[in-house]
């Protein structure tokens, strides 16, 4: 699922640029929209977009794409993350990628929607950003989703994604990061009572 802010930052232009795009798409059945303003691919499309994708784009292309899909999550993600919970110790983020469209919210109901929405997008993005190597992503992305993940009760996938972004932070040798999951994990552990 991906919603237009998410599918700018992908394409590297604006909001209003991409909405008839998308448009055209579900006009043309090959993406749907389930809920006004998120976007579906069959999974079929999806892979022959990939394997399309793979053959005509170059690898930079694909890789900025990727940054700023990733940048749109994180950024996003922090700011629904400090309005939920904003006496956390903050994160300093670089600034996101030329092209990278945030998501709008404006209060606690608006990034608690966000996180909602985007809940199963995030915890399969955390993984694929620590498979591709963009550790820093996978464990800030970890961060943002910590404190949702645990007002929910999903503390076994908590428990998951914050396994996945402890390996990024150590392979950065990011040691402000580890600590910052390892006490995410201290969290959710309490929680399980383990």
């Amino acid at each position: 699922h991906v919603g237009l802010a998410a599918a700018a930052s992908l394409a590297g232009t604006t909001i209003d640029a991409v909405h008839p795009l998308m448009a055209e798409l579900v006009r043309v059945h090959l993406v749907t929209e389930p809920t006004p303003g998120r976007f579906v691919l069959h999974n079929l499309i999806h892979a022959y977009a990939g394997a399309l994708a793979g053959e005509i784009e170059e690898a930079t292309e694909r890789r900025a794409a990727t940054v700023r899909m990733l940048d749109h999550y994180l950024h996003s993600g922090y700011t629904a993350a400090v309005t939920i919970h904003p006496h956390r110790h903050p994160l300093v983020l670089p600034p996101p990628a030329a092209g990278t469209r945030l998501a709008e919210m404006s209060g606690l109901e608006q990034a608690i929607a966000w996180f909602t929405s985007e809940h199963d997008t995030l915890l399969a993005a955390i993984p694929r950003a620590a498979r591709h190597r963009f550790d820093r992503h996978a464990w800030q992305l970890a961060w943002t989703l910590s404190d949702y993940l645990d007002r929910q009760g999903y503390w076994q996938q908590g428990l998951a994604v914050h396994e996945t972004a402890l390996q990024a932070a150590r392979r950065l040798g990011d040691v402000a990061g580890e600590a910052a999951v390892l006490r995410a994990m201290g969290r959710v552990a309490s929680s399980l009572d383990r």
